[in-house]
């Protein structure tokens, strides 16, 4: 089975579309709510950090990626025997 290169690339999309609502919702309860520990920034802090080095990451190795292509995808066969 062929499957064009692009679909990765739907599907990273879908992964950060996700990645940006949460991240709406943190800004959103940390204007509400307030950060009253350190806990609290330091946890806001490594969501931060996290998320742009994923980013980052995975935009640097996916630059280079010719995305006219395809790839093909080979499942096994699955024979069922029957029982004896």
């Amino acid at each position: 089975m062929e499957i064009p290169a692009y679909i990765v690339l739907i599907v990273y999309g879908a992964a950060l579309l996700v990645i940006v609502v949460f991240s709406f919702f943190n800004v959103y309860h940390v204007m509400r709510f307030g950060m009253h520990t350190a806990t609290a920034y330091a946890m806001s802090a490594v969501y931060v950090v996290v998320v742009s080095l994923i980013v980052v990451a995975t935009w640097a190795s996916l630059s280079s990626v010719d995305w006219r292509g395809s790839f093909s995808v080979e499942l096994p066969a699955v024979t069922i025997s029957p029982e004896s």
